[in-house]
């Protein structure tokens, strides 16, 4: 094989190691995105249920006390 054979297959596996690594590089972003969405996600459903369960806490201290702030025409 000539010089010049043997530099073009070394530029040619240069080109598919760079290629490699670049799809190694854009699966590690791509992971990270995901995991940012799972965290956020994550968080945003700990927040509902946290909600949610202070609305209900909520509701419920409503209807217990709701005759108390009812004017006496509606206690009848």
């Amino acid at each position: 094989m000539s010089s010049s054979g043997a530099a073009v297959l070394n530029v040619e596996q240069l080109r598919r190691r760079h290629h490699s690594l670049s799809e190694l590089t854009y699966a590690r972003d791509e992971d990270a995105k995901l995991e940012t969405t799972r965290a956020r996600l994550s968080n945003i459903l700990k927040r509902h249920e946290d909600l949610k369960d202070r609305l209900s806490r909520y509701s419920f201290n409503l209807a217990r006390t709701s005759h108390r702030c009812r004017p006496a025409y509606y206690l009848r």
